[in-house]
C-alpha cells in the first residue's frame, strides 16, 4: 500500500479518539481492518449517540462537528 503514514496516523487517531470520547460510559469501541477485493476497508464503531442522518453529509468536511456533540456524554 502506498500511504502517507503521517496522514493515515492522524485519521486513525481522530476516529478512535472521537469514538472513545462520544461513546457511552463503560461503552465499547471497535476497530476493524479488512481486505475487500483490491481495497482495504477500515471501520471504527462505538455505542455512542451517533451522527444524525441529516448531518452525515458533512462528515468529511474540514472541522465538521455534529450539533448533538455539544451534549454531555453520559
Amino acid at each position: 500500500m502506498n500511504l502517507d503514514k503521517q496522514l493515515i496516523t492522524m485519521v486513525f487517531q481522530n476516529l478512535l479518539s472521537n469514538a472513545v470520547k462520544y461513546s457511552l460510559k463503560d461503552g465499547h469501541v471497535s476497530l476493524k481492518v479488512e481486505k475487500e477485493g483490491e481495497k482495504i476497508v477500515m471501520k471504527v464503531s462505538d455505542d455512542g449517540m451517533g451522527i444524525p442522518e441529516q448531518e452525515q453529509k458533512g462528515i468529511f468536511t474540514k472541522l465538521f462537528r455534529v450539533e448533538n456533540a455539544k451534549a454531555d456524554v453520559a
